[in-house]
């Protein structure tokens, strides 16, 4: 409930603030009348509380806020007034000057204006009663108190007209300013999601180029050609994931991690696989992604392809320390039966080139251990 407040223009917020203050204002005045039996201003009180609360209620559903503000305001002024009659000129005289604050903030300029022109002629013809119906009055006889009130009165209005010229247009001309960058960054946002869709189809129409072009005749030729579609699809289901988030800046890795590693595991392998990924809430930039993304499809393929020969295990985690993030990767094979030519450390193949350039160009390091299946550790930073 809070935050429908939070949300609101101050001038909304203020009408909210007049309505239930007078409200139960008014609930509390009605309780002493009746106990006070007076019987006739109770009447009058229970009225005005009848007519705020069906106010409460158009305004909720219309959310008007001028004509509410105009009725409100009416509302409370016939109720001081008469309470200034029958009480006759009492402490309700200091609610007066309340009232033209009250229209200051919450008027638009020419309400204001046509309003206080009307309140102030009303009030003169109050006062003008007063002093002819109440001789001895030591507010109404006394020129200082009333001189002093009627400058109240006046920069009260002064002060909504002020506020109406310079804070209120100021405001006004600032909304309308982050109305058009918010516009601006929508169409922005639009554009930036138009062009991860236009790259991820272009790198799978490059991938199906690739594909058409492998020669099944010729493994070696081939296989070459199936791992760099692979590589392509791994970049484009980066931006494919930017594409689909409202965010596009940073990729969650659990998402990607798990997207990719079923996707490979729906192309190399024919049995189970408990991929077990840990990473708690660790988002990384487009730049990074794709790099790691890479690394993660060439350690991935040669597990599936070559570590795994039936049911097994592949374990990623990703840890922050500081600047720094630790990627662990393991898997359940025998290293022994892990003969990818393509991967091993040993050689000089492109998948092992790959990765040694990425992880260079993420100022990283890569350490391996081969003592019970393959388990990498690489570490690298981010700014």
């Amino acid at each position: 409930m809070l935050e429908r407040y939070k949300n609101m223009h101050f001038k909304e917020l203020f009408i909210y603030i007049y309505l239930y203050s007078f409200f139960f204002g008014t609930v509390i005045t009605v309780i002493i009348d009746y106990f006070d039996k007076e019987f006739l201003y109770l009447y009058v009180t229970l009225f005005t509380l009848i007519f705020n609360y069906f106010l409460l209620i158009y305004y909720n559903k219309t959310k008007d806020n001028e004509l509410t503000a105009i009725l409100w305001l009416a509302n409370s002024t016939f109720s001081v007034i008469f309470g200034i009659i029958v009480k006759e000129f009492s402490i309700e005289v200091g609610y007066l000057f309340l009232i033209p604050l009250s229209a200051s903030l919450i008027l638009s300029h020419r309400s204001l204006i046509l309003y206080g022109s009307m309140y102030i002629i009303i009030v003169l013809i109050l006062f003008t009663y007063g002093v002819l119906s109440y001789d001895n009055h030591p507010f109404l006889n006394n020129p200082t108190i009333l001189g002093n009130f009627s400058v109240l009165l006046f920069f009260a209005f002064m002060f909504g007209l002020v506020y109406h010229n310079f804070i209120d247009k100021s405001y006004q001309e600032l909304k309308e300013a982050n109305k058009k960058l918010a516009k601006s960054n929508e169409l922005q946002e639009i554009l930036l999601q138009e062009v991860h869709h236009r790259v991820k189809n272009n790198l799978n129409m490059m991938s199906s180029i690739l594909g058409l072009q492998a020669d099944k005749n010729n493994p070696e030729i081939y296989n070459l050609i199936e791992s760099n579609r692979r590589r392509l699809e791994s970049i484009a289901m980066v931006h494919e994931i930017l594409y689909n988030n409202e965010d596009f800046k940073d990729i969650n890795f659990t998402n990607y991690t798990d997207k990719l590693s079923k996707h490979i595991l729906q192309v190399y392998a024919s049995f189970s696989v408990d991929i077990k990924i840990d990473a708690k809430n660790i988002f990384l930039s487009l730049e990074i992604m794709v790099g790691l993304g890479l690394v993660l499809q060439e350690l991935l393929t040669n597990s599936f392809k070559y570590a795994l020969k039936e049911n097994g295990v592949i374990y990623i985690s990703l840890t922050k320390e500081g600047k720094k993030h630790i990627l662990i990767y393991e898997d359940s094979g025998n290293s022994k039966d892990n003969t990818d030519k393509e991967n091993q450390p040993n050689t000089k193949s492109l998948g092992l080139s790959l990765i040694q350039l990425k992880i260079q160009e993420l100022d990283g390091e890569m350490i391996l251990n081969k003592d019970n299946g393959y388990k990498y550790k690489i570490s690298f930073q981010t700014k």
